[in-house]
């Protein structure tokens, strides 16, 4: 019997815990989920910065970076082609943003990528078949490829030219995030993003495709396993803190959406809110026994207001300088 790898172990860890996942849970999930593939598409995606282009801390979070239209078509992608609850926690996101579902040109590289690696769907052995799915990109598609050398020249409309790299792994990595399945995590809610990088679309490696793989893969879903783990400590701990509000406040919903999407505003968790339907049913306080009756409809901008105060007021949220809300674990 051939034991089993790292990364192996790793997606055995996560797939053992997918069937403990209940509703409620899994847009949590999702959102974090959504959360992380945007990180590392933003490490990848060629901006208008090109080759210099590099990450920053603005950048990485999903509802803070400055890159609108990228992320935009970013969340039309997933809410495409993203399983029930990613597209639901992507809706979220769109919606609190005020976007609606668009594309363009560059973006239908995802649904190439995402094309060719169903043809090798289903699969036991995921390690052979990105073997051949990446082949297949880099030889067939030299748009995959990353740029790594360019020969600069001072003058400025050279400069600008050699600022837009044909550098498209991103749209790989996307598409294979969507995919799950890939790893045996068929029943996953959410996307596994991380297992490409810009080194396995370099046109010169810097080490073996499968190794680097077989690396990536391992910190995925050892990243994947602890998010999991400590979301679910959170979930907990902000249930019971507000298990004693009414079942028409609207706090719990916004805590999910600050831990899940990241830093977030006010406005936005307005936005949010009023495209999701608000549930009324009468609950029973588990720290009282007393029944919880819903309060009237406020408006939404209120009830944002109001959820926030209440998060704070139980130090499940903290409001930075720039007015942004940041949930506590």
């Amino acid at each position: 019997m051939l034991s089993r790898t790292d990364w192996e172990l790793g997606a055995a860890k996560v797939e053992g815990i997918i069937p403990f996942i209940f509703e409620g849970f899994d847009e949590l999930l999702a959102l974090l989920s959504v959360r992380r593939a945007w990180r590392f598409f933003e490490r990848d995606f060629p901006f208008a910065h090109g080759v210099f282009h590099e990450g920053s801390l603005d950048h990485g979070e999903i509802m803070r970076s400055w890159q609108s239209d990228e992320r935009q078509l970013f969340l039309s992608v997933l809410s495409r082609h993203g399983r029930p609850a990613v597209k639901s926690a992507v809706r979220q996101i769109m919606d609190a943003k005020g976007y609606r579902e668009r594309t363009a040109e560059k973006f239908l590289l995802v649904d190439s990528a995402l094309s060719r690696l169903d043809d090798h769907l289903p699969t036991r052995s995921p390690i052979p078949v990105l073997e051949d799915w990446i082949e297949e990109l880099r030889s067939e598609s030299p748009d995959f490829l990353e740029v790594e050398h360019v020969e600069w020249d001072l003058d400025e409309a050279n400069l600008q030219e050699a600022r837009r790299p044909r550098a498209d792994g991103w749209a790989a990595g996307i598409a294979l995030a969507l995919r799950p399945e890939v790893f045996g995590l068929g029943k996953a809610p959410f996307l596994v993003p991380g297992a490409l990088s810009k080194r396995i679309f370099a046109q010169d490696p810097d080490m073996q495709i499968v190794d680097a793989l077989r690396e990536n893969l391992e910190e995925s879903f050892d990243e994947i396993y602890a998010e999991i783990a400590a979301a679910l400590a959170a979930y907990r701990r902000a249930e019971n803190e507000l298990s004693d509000l009414y079942s028409s406040s609207r706090a719990f919903e916004t805590w999910k959406f600050a831990y899940g999407a990241g830093p977030t505003s006010i406005m936005e968790v307005a936005r949010m809110l009023a495209k999701r339907p608000q549930k009324l049913t009468t609950q029973i306080s588990r720290r009282s026994g007393r029944t919880k009756r819903p309060l009237p409809s406020q408006p939404v901008a209120n009830t944002a207001k109001r959820a926030v105060e209440a998060l704070l007021r139980r130090g499940l949220v903290s409001v930075r300088e720039d007015k942004m809300i940041i949930a506590q674990a």
